[in-house]
């Protein structure tokens, strides 16, 4: 299980974005990917629980837990190998135990 969720050895600077939704973490990381000429990577579990939501009507459950991660891993590692300096992230997954080289978190909130 743990195999699985291995992050791929990498010397680029890992950013993260974590909030709330509709918060422009999304748009601030595709927005920075471009300047900086990398990749950034979506956050798995919102495409993940809205295809559960639509195929099954079910919302998210602990059993997701595992297969969200792992998608998450999967999505980041594939990213990694194109990155230059920067990969941007959307919600990373075990933050702390599977990140080998984080070096900036930034939460994003939105205010009214």
């Amino acid at each position: 299980m743990e195999e699985k969720l291995k992050q791929r050895s990498t010397s680029c600077i890992k950013v993260v974005f974590f909030g709330p939704e509709s918060t422009g973490k999304t748009t601030l990381a595709k927005a920075l990917a471009t300047v900086f000429k990398t990749k950034w990577v979506p956050e798995f579990a919102r495409e993940y629980l809205e295809e559960k939501r639509l195929q099954r009507g079910k919302v998210c459950a602990v059993e997701d837990i595992y297969p969200i991660a792992e998608g998450q891993m999967k999505l980041e590692n594939e990213a990694v190998q194109q990155a230059n300096t920067f990969l941007f992230c959307i919600q990373t997954f075990f933050l702390q135990k599977y990140t080998q080289k984080l070096i900036l978190m930034v939460g994003v909130i939105h205010v009214f």
